[in-house]
């Protein structure tokens, strides 16, 4: 793992596309951190993709916050 792999993790915000989030996570590396905010209450989405890649978490927003919403507000 190179230093870069070591510092960095990828954020990925997404709502409902189950039918490209494999294709994305399969072509990060699988040493790389990956945070996956799901603006959706789908819980099989999160263990379905947390079980799949080690690499990565799934935080569920329970409703479609976007990008830039404060889930607070």
């Amino acid at each position: 793992m190179t230093e870069f792999e070591k510092n960095i993790t990828f954020v990925i915000v997404c709502f409902r596309s189950d039918h490209i989030i494999d294709q994305c996570l399969k072509s990060i590396n699988s040493d790389i951190k990956v945070i996956i905010v799901e603006n959706s209450n789908n819980i099989f989405t999160k263990v379905r993709l947390e079980k799949k890649f080690s690499n990565t978490k799934v935080l569920i927003s329970g409703e479609n916050i976007g990008y830039g919403r404060d889930r607070k507000s």
